[in-house]
């Protein structure tokens, strides 16, 4: 999935947020983990979707990924 997203990012547009949750499931958390920081930076909205996203459960409890969905609002704020 990763492979796809980031093939169809060369040719269109791909999103970010797909990229970055692809990228933690495909246990490529260094890059997942600046994706997430980029998107926390521009106040991405899709990151609400990210507390209930399963594809990043192997990651929960880590610290780092706690930390960021206690920044992220529960709703969207813009």
């Amino acid at each position: 999935r990763l492979a796809q997203l980031l093939k169809q990012g060369k040719r269109t547009w791909a999103s970010p947020y797909l990229i970055m949750v692809a990228q933690f499931e495909a246990g490529d958390t260094a890059r997942a983990y600046g994706l997430l920081a980029k998107l926390e930076r521009e106040r991405d909205l899709n990151l609400v979707r990210l507390r209930c996203a399963p594809e990043i459960d192997a990651e929960r409890g880590n610290p780092r990924l706690d930390s960021a969905l206690k920044r992220i609002p529960a709703f969207p704020l813009r």
